[in-house]
């Protein structure tokens, strides 16, 4: 479907609801984020835009419960359950390892887009960036410069990054973050030193570099001879095998666009979503194309059919239809200060008012799951594969008649002015209580006072709402995670609200690697008692025990946390809907006390099977430890090394 008004104006009607939708769509467990592009049937395209609904795999409807089926619309726009692709940045290794022959190693002179790039040998034996100039630029104050992707010119580098640098975005990381690589030298194809000290190919030395959640992206600005010699060829706006670039333009759904990269060569394919992850472009291979991009194509510019730039390739999917991912490129101009044939991009951006990841899932989530992977594996259709990345939303995304009837109740309140209606607003969840990393965590335990907990209009409301009050280990990434405590909760669908004795466990991203003892517990402990809660791991075996007040009460074994340790410890109270009550309130706070961990020594890098787990000890809090998701709806108080209070401004 070609470029035109219609595809780019229903686009912005579903980016305008994106965030509405979001809170949704990652209400159903297992949906791990939601983008903005368009339908496909068994892997191939649909000319319809819908919201695409993102899971780790597909599982049949018929066996999922209503509140775990993805509704086929929101606000009136269809849905399209797929399975997410597995993402990583293609850069080369400096000893060209994964890059499948033919490479092109042209020494392109004058200077122009899409040829290999390829940093300077700089510090003892580092790992040296190798990916492609994706065009040629100009900064503000008049300097030529050579656009590529971060990861590739701070390759080696990171060492050197100081605090605050962080785990996963863009290409890996997220920010934004300073990098110590401005300087490093650039070759085209290679840079190259021989024993006299002489350098051969030498193009120039990254000037900025800059990854976030939104943009992985870098500059190199090209010493004298090499900007020379793009004046004198007139090369400035020149891709290989594309031509000349017209400026820079807004990525659009089911448009046509291609990237030149150093290993793949030109190749084309369909831009299929705007929002994918919350900011990056997603591209699928035309047909006559096996891959889009591989390991040496990062950095290439995606250039639409009237020559405009829309995007910066910084990974691909590890598939066999090896889809692109592209930063927008609005964001990337404006990190680099840099224009594109004349053009800055002005007004350019990621096409929606929230650009960060959304993640959801069952059971409740440990407090910094914005970029944890799905809880439980969802999604339906009785007739996808396990090789497919789709298939018609009709089937996948389908729910019964009662679940499809309370996912329109759902959306439909969100506007609703009764008391009623789900408070959504400022998160999908919302947390008060202290987190502490920890390394070689083994188990936890704390004693907790039980509140009221109430759910909203408790009785009549029949739209999902849950409370809990917890104490858990964590992985540091947040993939996996073993808590015990209470809940209250009430599914989608139903006005009964069950109450239980939580003992979760994340070990995997299977319906198997998951538990939640999701009952009416004969031992919830009654209002204005307190309990001791403890669960820990054996790494050896990967079993995880749960006990109430020293007795022993559930376990699970998971070969997902053999050998495995968590590196964080939690005592957190957490809602789902603002109108559920946290424990305690303003005039009765709710007392956690006796915050423990154990840890286990004699660790080994390669096993953790190996750990002797030593005795509990003081959680050692500190005020910083406590915090809450919002503080105008709940209070987190630090008392000392192992307590601390929690309750609901707004019972």
């Amino acid at each position: 479907m070609a470029i035109d008004t219609e595809v780019l104006a229903q686009q912005q009607r579903l980016v305008d609801r994106y965030d509405e939708a979001v809170a949704v769509l990652t209400r159903v467990p297992g949906v791990i984020s939601v983008g903005v592009g368009a339908r496909e049937r068994r892997g191939e395209l649909v000319p319809e835009l819908a919201y695409r609904v993102y899971v780790a795999a597909k599982i049949d409807e018929s066996v999922l419960p209503p509140s775990y089926r993805v509704p086929r619309e929101v606000f009136g726009f269809r849905t399209d359950v797929i399975v997410k692709p597995d993402i990583e940045p293609v850069a080369s290794s400096s000893s060209g390892a994964f890059v499948p022959p033919p490479r092109d190693r042209t020494k392109y002179r004058p200077l122009q887009g899409g040829g290999q790039m390829r940093t300077a040998k700089f510090e003892g034996d580092n790992d040296r960036g190798m990916g492609t100039i994706g065009c040629l630029a100009q900064t503000t104050d008049g300097k030529t410069v050579g656009l590529t992707c971060q990861h590739i010119a701070c390759a080696g580098t990171e060492f050197n990054v100081g605090a605050g640098s962080a785990s996963s975005g863009v290409g890996g990381s997220s920010g934004p973050t300073s990098f110590a690589c401005n300087g490093v030298k650039v070759g085209q194809p290679r840079h190259v030193t021989c024993c006299c000290c002489c350098t051969f190919n030498e193009i120039g030395a990254v000037l900025r570099a800059q990854k976030t959640d939104q943009i992985d992206c870098a500059i190199v600005e090209l010493d004298s001879d090499a900007a020379k010699g793009v004046t004198t060829g007139g090369t400035i706006n020149q891709v290989v095998d594309i031509g000349a670039l017209t400026g820079v333009a807004q990525a659009v759904c089911f448009s046509e666009v291609r990237k030149r990269g150093s290993s793949t060569g030109l190749t084309r394919g369909t831009v299929v979503d705007v929002l994918y992850e919350g900011s990056q472009i997603l591209i699928n291979p035309l047909p006559a194309f096996q891959r889009f991009a591989y390991f040496g194509d990062s950095g290439s510019v995606i250039v639409d059919s009237a020559g405009k730039v829309v995007g910066l390739l910084w990974g691909a999917d590890r598939g066999t239809r090896s889809r692109g991912v592209a930063n927008h490129i609005g964001p990337v101009l404006a990190a680099m200060g840099i224009k594109i044939a004349g053009d800055a991009g002005t007004g350019l951006g990621i096409p929606a008012s929230n650009c960060g990841s959304s993640s959801s899932g069952a059971g409740e989530l440990p407090s910094s799951s914005s970029s944890a992977s799905a809880v439980v594996v969802v999604g339906s259709s009785s007739s996808s594969s396990s090789t497919s990345s789709s298939s018609d939303s009709s089937s996948s995304s389908s729910s019964s008649s009662s679940s499809s009837s309370s996912s329109a109740q759902s959306s439909s309140s969100l506007s609703s002015s009764s008391s009623c209606a789900p408070r959504i607003t400022g998160g999908p969840r919302w947390y008060a209580g202290a987190s502490k990393n920890v390394p070689r965590l083994l188990g936890c335990k704390a004693t907790i006072d039980t509140f009221a907990m109430n759910l909203p209009c408790e009785g009549s409301a029949t739209y999902e709402a849950f409370t809990t009050v917890w104490a858990g280990v964590t992985k540091s990434d947040i993939t996996k995670w073993g808590q015990i405590g209470i809940t209250r909760r009430r599914s989608a669908g139903s006005a009964a609200v069950v109450q239980y004795l939580k003992y979760e466990v994340k070990a995997g991203p299977n319906p198997a690697d998951y538990h939640n003892s999701i009952r009416n517990d004969p031992d919830f402990p009654a209002i204005g008692t307190t309990q001791e809660y403890e669960c820990v791991v054996d790494p050896a075996t990967g079993r995880w025990d749960f006990f109430v007040a020293g007795v022993a009460k559930d376990n699970f074994t998971n070969a997902g946390w053999v050998n495995e340790t968590g590196g964080r410890v939690d005592f957190n109270a957490e809602v789902y809907d603002l109108g559920s009550q946290m424990p305690g309130t303003v005039g009765a706070k709710c007392n956690i006390t006796g915050c423990q961990y154990k840890t286990g020594s004699a660790f080994s890098s390669s096993s953790s099977s190996g750990l002797i787990a030593g005795a509990y000890v003081s959680a050692g809090l500190a005020a910083t430890d406590c915090s809450v998701t919002d503080a105008s709806e709940h209070g987190c108080d630090f008392v000392s090394a192992d307590s601390l209070r929690i309750w609901d401004v707004n019972p």
